[in-house]
């Protein structure tokens, strides 16, 4: 009975040390557009927002720096 009460907490105790938590992000961008019209030419702003989950705070970072997102937890 002891080997096997070890055994379980040994396998929930490893299982715990290597999952890690992953946390979504609602990431926003901005990108200037160039609207051309018969008459005039104006530029504009447009956002768009997307989900994204990751364990890796790393990753969250990259992404704001590679796309110029923010990036806020959700």
């Amino acid at each position: 009975m002891k080997k096997i009460t070890f055994t379980v907490t040994t396998i929930l105790a490893s299982g715990l040390i290597f999952t890690s938590c992953s946390k979504c992000y609602e990431c926003t961008t901005e990108h200037e557009v160039e609207v051309i019209t018969p008459d005039t030419s104006y530029v504009t702003v447009e956002t768009s927002s997307e989900d994204y989950c990751s364990s890796s705070s790393e990753e969250v970072a990259q992404k704001e720096a590679d796309e110029g997102a923010v990036c806020t937890v959700i």
